[in-house]
């Protein structure tokens, strides 16, 4: 039995190449990736979508409510359209990604002596295979505001949902498992509101839950 990667127990619930654990957190029990992370999937991902720029206006408009300004750092920031939209609006904004790709973004490690004031996580905390270095980062920053698909109820009992990828998507989180994995920062606030621009799931569901936390 494999140990849970949010709160360190063992699961009490292993379910066809998924572990749940009491912490309330579902992963891939193998947790690894098999998807190949290159400007390929960039494109398929993130170039293709005629909302992406729009997205990351939203994005940024929520940011401006409780971090206003300051040095950020977008981690998995795929073609670079939010932290252009964030440099444009007065941030020191760097990113971080593992596609080696080049988007003309100013890149900064995940481990280091940085301190930041706010740190993202639009669409890819749950692609880790191990959290080490966000939890390592996290201490070093104020403000965590992150987006991750909301696991509907009937999950994993049915696995029709967009958001089910084995090897790519290792962690289906709650708010709960989430506040689990940053005991640091207090949950400030969370909002369905990337559902204005991505829509819903096909039964009426919260598609995407965007969660604010602030270090204590």
């Amino acid at each position: 039995m494999v140990t849970c990667p949010i709160c360190f127990s063992k699961p009490v619930e292993e379910l066809d190449g998924l572990s749940r654990c009491a912490c309330d957190h579902i992963f891939q029990s193998t947790l690894e990736v098999t998807t190949h992370y290159d400007k390929n999937y960039i494109a398929k991902r993130y170039d293709s979508y005629a909302t992406t720029d729009v997205m990351s206006y939203l994005r940024l408009g929520y940011l401006k409510g409780f971090c206003p300004s300051g040095k950020l750092l977008d981690v998995g920031y795929g073609n670079g359209s939010f932290v252009k939209a964030a440099t444009k609006a007065g941030y020191d904004a760097y990113g971080n990604d593992v596609h080696h790709a080049d988007y003309g973004i100013r890149e900064a490690p995940l481990v280091s002596r940085d301190h930041w004031d706010v740190v993202t996580f639009f669409d890819s905390l749950e692609h880790f295979p191990n959290f080490d270095s966000v939890r390592q980062l996290s201490h070093r920053s104020k403000w965590l505001l992150i987006s991750f698909p909301y696991r509907p109820k009937w999950f994993p009992l049915k696995r029709e949902w967009k958001h089910y990828r084995p090897g790519e998507h290792l962690h289906y989180f709650t708010l709960c498992s989430l506040a689990t994995l940053f005991p640091d920062h207090t949950m400030w606030t969370c909002s369905n509101i990337e559902d204005s621009i991505r829509g819903k799931l096909p039964g009426g569901e919260q598609n995407i839950q965007t969660a604010i936390l602030k270090g204590k």
